[in-house]
């Protein structure tokens, strides 16, 4: 089991591959910097729709933020249920 490296970033061109149940703190810290990553494109859009209003740009940037949302929360569920991927 290893410790979450605090010099990894989230902003890196490229996201990190999830880490396994073989490594937890490392699973949970990358599921940290993708909520993290998530939470900065929501406070982006707030300055973008109040300078700007809805457009293309907003649309898109929420459709995404809502879709890392529903896909989680989906996975979460199917996990619970025992119908989900399962991990060793």
């Amino acid at each position: 089991m290893g410790t979450p490296d605090p010099s990894r970033k989230a902003s890196r061109a490229f996201p990190d591959p999830p880490a396994g149940f073989d490594d937890p703190l490392e699973m949970l810290f990358g599921c940290h910097r993708r909520i993290e990553k998530q939470l900065e494109t929501l406070k982006r859009l707030r300055a973008h729709l109040k300078a700007k209003g809805i457009d293309a740009e907003a649309s898109t940037a929420a459709e995404a933020v809502l879709r890392y949302f529903a896909w989680r929360l989906n996975q979460d569920q199917a996990v619970a249920l025992g119908t989900g991927p399962q991990q060793e």
